[in-house]
């Protein structure tokens, strides 16, 4: 299980590294990393998705969103424009609200 949670943060980390857009779309991240585990998803219905999504062939996109918010806290470089928006908002509420 341990070995599969790494395997998961070092594919999600040469994602972000390779794919900029994926860093503020978790959906977008996950549709990707499944693409590239089964290169034949393209050629399937979505009831042979649908069957190995459900038996867990993929992984969970809660074990895929846990890793990008673990990958970026440790390489803060792949964080994305939406972190970058959020704190600076979050710097303009603290000072609204210390006014």
């Amino acid at each position: 299980m341990i070995e599969q949670i790494k395997n998961i943060q070092e594919q999600v980390q040469v994602m972000l590294e390779n794919y900029p857009k994926l860093r503020d779309n978790d959906n977008r991240l996950f549709m990707s990393l499944i693409l590239m585990l089964d290169k034949e998803l393209k050629n399937q219905s979505v009831e042979e998705f649908t069957k190995k999504f459900i038996s867990g062939r993929y992984p969970a996109m809660e074990s895929v969103t846990r890793a990008r918010r673990k990958v970026q806290e440790e390489f803060p470089h792949l964080r994305g424009e939406s972190y970058i928006n959020r704190q600076l908002n979050a710097e303009n509420v603290k000072n609204g609200i210390n006014k």
